[in-house]
């Protein structure tokens, strides 16, 4: 009998095992199907050709997603007619700012590089921004999808306020469709699709403030599709004396960054590689736009750093990186920080391994040799790396363990040791 009930003892183990196991292995899928969600799904339209409620892209470049645009905005709990409910669309919603009005009640967003032609009643490619009646309005206002703490480090900054954190928030939409995005459940989403906050931005400064935060970023999706909540925000926060940073793909037109510009004090910006195809495939978007708007920020003297995400295979060729140097040398000079970092797999390209170290140590070692100062590599804890060395005499200045910051040996703007300027915010 004792027998018996230790073999089913022993059994029951093995059974909790295997289902604990298999709980892990497939906890993403469990987890969606529990929450309703679905995994992302590519869409099967070609370059160029728009969805049903995607806006003609003039880029070239556009892929329009499957997903649909969900149920239209409910602004008060009455029922409408269509006509009425059409009449009442704009209630509550900000008109967006840098568009063209065209014929038959069509306008032209001027915000991104792609420039949507959009017809009343659609929205352009990032599905942010809706015409109604001839007017352009932006959907995301004051609606954040994600706000949390972070250490600046994680945006990742090197060179701006080290050991600081940072009030963090995004928003539903994004105007590229990268395959290795993780946070495609709400950058691939329409803002009808993921819950959304209401925070206006007098709402984020109180809340900045009330944590002893002194930094307010834009990050997680891409900035530019929520343009007037991130420049209200900006604006309210320089009043207060705090400081606003953004993360970006680096895709918004001059016009726009020029208006944005006097209230940001640091930009760091995704260079995804350095071809074309690359930019195509990977990202549903265009090369040069991102190298006509880092030419941009540096011109016009906002802090500036560059990530370069190396994704095995894909844009990790040391011809590839070896030009990208070259280029940045020319354009951005050596002071500029690069981070190059590293790729682990998810979402489109689960399939891929992790990026190799050596590969990474080879890329800072091309960039080292183009004449960069200030190369790092991210997303690999303990590597030394992460640190920050004097150009001079190399000796360590800021020691990273993750993201904190162990050593700080840089005051009033120069190394403690031999007096060298290290350019940054500090």
């Amino acid at each position: 009998m004792k027998k018996k009930l230790t073999t089913a003892i022993q059994i029951a183990f093995i059974g909790l095992f295997v289902l604990m196991t298999l709980t892990v292995v497939f906890y993403e899928d469990i987890s969606l199907y529990f929450l309703g969600q679905d995994k992302p799904q590519l869409s099967s339209a070609a370059p160029g050709e728009p969805g049903d409620d995607i806006a003609e892209s003039n880029s070239g470049n556009d892929i329009a997603s499957e997903e649909s645009p969900g149920t239209p905005l409910t602004l008060n709990d009455e029922k409408t007619s269509a006509e009425e409910n059409n009449n009442n669309r704009a209630d509550g919603l900000k008109e967006a700012l840098f568009y063209k009005t065209m014929e038959a009640l069509k306008v032209q967003c001027q915000m991104c590089f792609r420039k949507c032609t959009i017809a009343e009643g659609k929205r352009g490619f990032c599905k942010s921004r809706e015409n109604i009646q001839g007017k352009l309005y932006t959907l995301t206002y004051a609606k954040p999808a994600a706000v949390h703490i972070d250490p600046v480090e994680k945006i990742p900054f090197t060179h701006f306020h080290p050991g600081t954190d940072a009030l963090s928030i995004g928003t539903a939409t994004c105007n590229f469709r990268c395959l290795n995005c993780i946070n495609w459940q709400f950058a691939w989403k329409t803002p009808e699709e993921v819950e959304q906050l209401s925070m206006s931005p007098e709402e984020v400064i109180k809340t900045a403030k009330d944590n002893d935060l002194k930094t307010i970023c834009f990050t997680y999706n891409e900035p530019t599709t929520c343009y007037e909540y991130m420049l209200d925000v900006f604006k309210l926060a320089k009043k207060e004396g705090l400081r606003t940073v953004y993360h970006t793909c680096g895709s918004m037109n001059p016009e726009p960054f020029e208006t944005l510009a006097p209230f940001v004090d640091a930009v760091v910006v995704d260079l995804k590689g350095f071809d074309d195809e690359f930019y195509e495939e990977n990202c549903s978007a265009e090369l040069q736009p991102v190298l006509d708007y880092l030419k941009t920020v540096k011109k016009h003297g906002v802090w500036l750093e560059v990530v370069n995400l190396v994704i095995p295979g894909k844009n990790d060729s040391p011809d590839t990186v070896r030009k990208m140097c070259q280029w940045y040398m020319e354009n951005l000079g050596p002071d500029v920080p690069l981070q190059f970092s590293r790729f682990f797999p998810t979402n489109q390209l689960s399939n891929l391994p992790p990026t190799p170290v050596l590969t990474l140590e080879n890329a800072c070692a091309i960039a080292t040799e183009a004449g960069i100062r200030y190369v790092y590599i991210g997303n690999v804890s303990g590597h030394e790396k992460n640190n920050t060395y004097c150009p001079e005499c190399g000796h360590l200045l800021i020691e990273r363990v993750g993201l904190s910051i162990r050593t700080f040996d840089i005051e009033d703007g120069k190394c403690k040791h031999c007096g060298n300027l290290i350019l940054g915010k500090w």
